[in-house]
């Protein structure tokens, strides 16, 4: 019924804000729209190979231009450690950058122990430093049978067997060189739990650096935060992760180290498979995280939470939602210095986009359905101009669709919205089409000029971008 009502308001309500048909701007520069209000250049391709794109994570270097960082799958690889009819895949880590409207240059990290690529990926993140040089998150490192405290072969490729990486790396780049420091090894590197609980069951394990995150502070310092699984072996392992935040030095050296969330830790607010998917910002000089759980495995989206940090070893902790998601759709946080808080998400069992805001990230209101009509929401991200907040996301299909494709050839979209006058908290403007399908994973930034930057994985590869005028 609720959509049914939603459908007729729709109806007979249209808008002229929706968007005429996408300009021809075939460079992802500014096109020649005139007045016809917002439109999206034409997208285009930013990497071609058919297998980049995976965990995009977007930001702006020191000047205001996009960067990204993501995998790309290369061609399989056989080993004696692989099964031979399924391969190893080998994941490339990329970041790419864009040098002037429309120009993007692409390099591979050399992220693996030998400076290649790595089996698996679970997240990245990209930053950059007070120099201007790119950083990236990631797990990476050894495997966990040759970890130094806790050796263990059980955390592999669930399809392959391959034995994955399991450790917390940063890989910095200065001049033409890029360089990596592991930042944790094992379950106690970056936090003790027995430190703050008595007990040390949480400081065991060599699977660490799941869904890291990184931010640069003034002073050249990063804070981080990364997912620890243990053994990673079970269901046990999923449901008692931990969410840890690190501080580093300029040198990439621990200067402090704090649990976010546990099932364990703090008394009164246990967080259940904490630490998937997370959104890192500085917020008034202190971290502040948005994330989901993963109860069941390394990559469920269970819930939205967010976390800010008032002080040593001091975080509020608030469940913003606690709605299903759907794993590769996990909430994205936008900060704003003016504005505060926002974080976008899909209601997987609803099919609903939602987003929540909060002005100082420690009261949320009730999160605001933006769309609901049909399927939608899907890889949702959100970003900050000026006073203006943005959601892009993917339309998949109407109420009535029942084809055998997951989501409508004809109707599927993705699309970007902006509130109307009430702001946030009250009705949003019309969808704006952004290109004709739905993407496998997203991203948003703000340019130098406040033009939102829409960056996507299409499906089955290739990542491409788009840009708002004006």
């Amino acid at each position: 019924m609720r959509r049914l009502l939603l459908a007729l308001l729709l109806a007979a309500g249209c808008s002229s804000n929706s968007p005429g048909a996408p300009p021809d701007g075939g460079d992802g520069g500014q096109s020649d729209a005139g007045d016809a209000g917002p439109t999206w250049s034409t997208p285009a391709t930013l990497d071609s190979n058919s297998g980049a794109g995976f965990d995009l994570a977007a930001t702006v270097d020191p000047s205001g231009k996009p960067a990204v960082a993501y995998f790309r799958q290369d061609a399989n690889s056989f080993d004696a450690t692989c099964n031979q009819t399924l391969g190893c895949p080998q994941f490339a880590l990329v970041v790419a950058r864009e040098t002037s409207p429309g120009t993007w240059t692409t390099e591979d990290v050399p992220a693996s122990l030998t400076g290649g690529d790595l089996n698996g990926h679970y997240g990245v993140s990209l930053a950059f430093d007070n120099q201007g040089n790119p950083a990236v998150v990631y797990m990476g490192g050894d495997t966990s049978q040759n970890d130094p405290e806790f050796s263990d072969n059980r955390w592999k490729d669930f399809a392959t067997g391959a034995p994955l990486p399991s450790d917390w790396v940063v890989a910095r780049k200065s001049g033409s060189t890029w360089s990596k420091t592991t930042l944790a090894t094992s379950s106690d590197s970056i936090v003790s739990d027995a430190a703050q609980i008595g007990s040390q069951v949480d400081d065991n394990g060599p699977v660490v650096g799941l869904w890291a995150g990184i931010v640069f502070d003034a002073d050249g310092t990063f804070h981080g935060v990364h997912r620890d699984v243990h053994f990673a072996a079970d269901f046990s392992a999923f449901t008692d992760s931990n969410l840890e935040y690190g501080h580093f030095s300029a040198s990439n050296a621990k200067l402090a180290g704090e649990m976010v969330g546990s099932n364990r830790y703090p008394s009164g607010q246990l967080i259940a498979g904490a630490g998937t998917y997370t959104s890192l910002v500085l917020a008034g000089g202190q971290p502040a995280v948005s994330f989901a759980l993963g109860p069941n495995q390394p990559n469920d989206s269970t819930q939205v939470w967010f976390a800010k940090r008032t002080g040593a070893n001091a975080w509020t902790r608030t469940q913003v939602s606690n709605v299903t998601g759907r794993v590769g759709h996990g909430p994205s946080l936008a900060y704003s210095a003016s504005q505060g808080f926002a974080i976008g998400f899909l209601d997987a069992t609803q099919g609903d986009l939602l987003v929540a805001t909060s002005s100082d990230g420690l009261t949320w209101g009730t999160p605001n359905t933006i769309e609901a009509l049909g399927e939608t929401g899907y890889h949702p991200a959100a970003a900050w101009s000026g006073s203006t907040l943005g959601i892009l996301y993917a339309y998949c299909h109407d109420p009535v669709y029942s084809g055998s494709d997951p989501c409508d050839p004809t109707s599927r979209q993705l699309r970007f919205r902006v509130p109307g006058s009430d702001g946030p908290t009250g009705a949003w403007n019309d969808p704006e089409k952004v290109d004709s399908d739905v993407p496998e994973a997203t991203a948003m930034v703000t340019d130098s000029s406040g033009k939102f930057v829409a960056i996507w994985r299409a499906p089955g590869g290739t990542v491409k971008f788009s840009r708002r005028t004006p």
